[in-house]
């Protein structure tokens, strides 16, 4: 049984990295790229 890989996407905080977020997480959509599992901590 081949099992399917799984991606997470661990976020940083910060005001400022917590905007960019927005705009890596929008692109990496873009090219196809799903995320099953989301991390991080508070951005402000």
């Amino acid at each position: 049984m081949k099992m399917k890989e799984k991606i997470g996407l661990c976020l940083a905080g910060g005001g400022v990295k917590g905007a960019a977020h927005i705009g890596a997480i929008k692109a990496l959509e873009e090219e196809g790229i799903k995320f099953d599992y989301v991390g991080g901590t508070s951005s402000r």
